[in-house]
């Protein structure tokens, strides 16, 4: 299978941050820990990523360094449709 490549901009005044556990092709079983980032493209869509990395603990600095903040809402409400 060819898998495309999108480059995805998010606006960083729009971007929050979470953990979350995710499936392998959003299903429920293989569930991988990931980093959740939730915010609005350029286009104003509402796009959601997750950001599965061996380091999460470094990697969940890096981000919260370069200023995105830690959702405070629950997984399941954040990571559901606008």
């Amino acid at each position: 299978m060819l898998l495309e490549t999108r480059h995805i901009v998010m606006l960083s005044d729009s971007i929050s941050m979470q953990r979350y556990r995710i499936g392998l092709w959003g299903l429920p079983f293989a569930k991988r820990e990931c980093i959740l980032l939730v915010g609005r493209d350029v286009y104003g869509w509402r796009r959601k990523l997750a950001i599965s990395n061996e380091d999460h603990p470094a990697l969940w600095n890096a981000l919260h360094r370069a200023g995105v903040p830690e959702s405070q809402a629950t997984p399941g409400a954040e990571a559901g449709r606008a």
